[in-house]
C-alpha cells in the first residue's frame, strides 16, 4: 500500500483488513494532524477516507495504478478527539469503470463516528489495465 498510495505514511495511515468489497483503516496519531481546536484536522480525515476507498478499490479490481478519484463527500460530524482513528469502507457499487463506496470513520478512543464519506474511484477499463 505503501508504494501506491506514499502519502499514507505522512498521515500515518495502516491497513487493518482489506477483505471483498470492504477496507479497514487506521490513522496512528500524530500532532502534524493537530486542528486548532484541539481535535483532528478534517483534511487528515478526508485524506483517510480517499485511502480507504482506494483500499475497497483493490479489493474489487486489484492494484489499478492509474486508478483517480473521481468524487469525494466527506461530511464531518462531529469534533474528532485527538488519538487514532479508524475507518471503515465498504462497496457501493463496482461498475466497467466506477467503484463506488461508503466509509465511517470513528474515534478509535471511543468508538464514536466522527465522519462520513462517499466516494468514487475511476478505474482504466480491463483492456487497459
Amino acid at each position: 500500500m505503501d508504494a501506491d498510495a506514499p502519502f499514507a505514511t505522512l498521515f500515518g495511515l495502516q491497513v487493518e483488513d482489506i477483505g471483498p468489497g470492504s477496507a479497514r483503516f487506521r490513522m496512528d496519531y500524530r500532532p502534524a494532524v493537530n486542528a486548532p481546536n484541539g481535535g483532528v484536522t478534517g483534511a487528515a480525515l478526508m485524506a483517510l477516507a480517499d485511502v480507504a476507498i482506494y483500499g475497497v478499490v483493490l479489493s474489487v479490481v486489484g492494484p489499478v495504478p492509474l486508478a483517480v478519484t473521481t468524487h469525494l463527500n466527506v461530511d464531518l460530524v462531529r469534533r474528532c478527539p485527538r488519538g487514532n482513528v479508524i475507518a471503515t469502507a465498504t462497496l457501493i457499487r463496482a461498475g466497467r469503470r466506477l467503484v463506488t463506496a461508503e466509509v465511517w470513520i470513528a474515534s478509535a478512543a471511543d468508538g464514536k463516528v466522527v465522519a462520513h464519506a462517499t466516494g468514487t474511484y475511476s478505474v482504466p477499463p480491463p483492456e487497459k489495465r
